[in-house]
């Protein structure tokens, strides 16, 4: 959903969605191209989105804003399909640090624990761990792309995701306990086993 016109989108979310949802596996919602696309689709779906788009398996968001997509993903319940989410390019709108953290926490137990597969780009606001005592554990989290703020963060992140194969993460930050280049891979044995660990450093000038 993006590239259509205010009056167009009203018409296809009350009247062509409905009709067809059920048989919708990959959906993308853009802000980027139709200013409050976002917002649109929660007043027509809203709480009805696991039942209309109940054979989801993909779902990308896309320059949406802090303050709309912890609703989104609320409403993601009981889908038993929708394994991968992708979160592109989100802004920063009304929210603090206790915010991000709780955000982070949505994302990735969203749909009940059900996501495998979470890609979360460099070109949103970084993502950063903020309450220690919180041990949450993502047992569901197999593949991860994501932005973090910095080092510790991927720290206590990596302790609460115990069945996590392939991840790769860019933080916003540059720590001293990395020499100066810029792109770090490691590939380790885990049981029986590969986990694919890469971490990119991209510091904000």
């Amino acid at each position: 959903m993006g590239e259509v016109s205010y009056q167009r989108l009203k018409y296809i979310c009350s009247s062509i969605i409905p009709q067809i949802g059920y048989n919708i596996c990959s959906l993308t919602i853009s802000d980027q191209l139709t200013e409050n696309l976002s917002k649109i689709f929660l007043e027509h779906f809203g709480q009805q989105i696991s039942l209309i788009f109940s054979r989801l398996k993909c779902l990308t968001l896309i320059a949406l804003t802090t303050d709309v997509l912890p609703s989104i993903i609320d409403n993601l319940i009981n889908l038993t399909d929708l394994t991968h989410l992708n979160i592109y390019s989100l802004n920063r709108t009304n929210i603090n640090v206790d915010g991000i953290q709780i955000l982070l926490d949505k994302i990735f137990s969203a749909n009940n624990f059900r996501l495998n597969s979470i890609c979360y780009d460099r070109e949103s606001i970084p993502l950063t761990i903020i309450d220690k005592n919180n041990h949450s554990i993502y047992s569901n989290i197999k593949k991860l792309e994501i932005f973090l703020e910095q080092l510790n963060d991927l720290h206590h992140l990596l302790t609460r995701l115990p069945q996590i194969e392939t991840i790769h993460v860019v933080l916003q930050y540059e720590s001293s306990e990395f020499n100066h280049k810029k792109k770090y891979s490691l590939v380790e044995s885990r049981d029986e086993h590969r986990t694919t660990f890469s971490v990119l450093s991209c510091p904000v000038l």
